[in-house]
């Protein structure tokens, strides 16, 4: 293991990483809460922010985190001649660059103001 390889986070360390550090409801906890909330809220309230700041960027964290470790695996893909080790680090590729538009859209949805 290289130096460079040995401090990239694993996919399951980054999924952690995200899951521990963000303080936000569940979708199961926000469904009847959150539409219990857009009722109550005035539509002008309902434009405003609705996470925490300190959520807010560490999601925000989270997607670079994760659109990078995506170039990485592509990268992976792309240097590896073992056909199953393409497959797999491109697949981890394309989950994460999933995993980070999710981030960013979630982000632009509740923190960006």
């Amino acid at each position: 293991m290289t130096p460079k390889t040995h401090l990239l986070p694993s996919l399951a360390a980054a999924a952690a990483m995200l899951a521990i550090s963000l303080s936000m409801p569940s979708t199961a906890q926000c469904v009847g809460d959150c539409a219990l909330m857009a009722d109550e809220m005035g539509e002008a309230e309902a434009t405003e922010t609705v996470w925490p700041q300190d959520s807010c960027d560490k999601l925000q964290e989270a997607a670079g985190t994760y659109i990078y470790l995506s170039g990485q695996a592509v990268k992976k893909a792309h240097e590896s001649t073992d056909p199953v080790v393409k497959e797999k680090s491109f697949g981890a590729g394309v989950a994460l660059s999933q995993l980070s538009a999710n981030a960013a859209n979630v982000y632009e949805v509740f923190c960006d103001s």
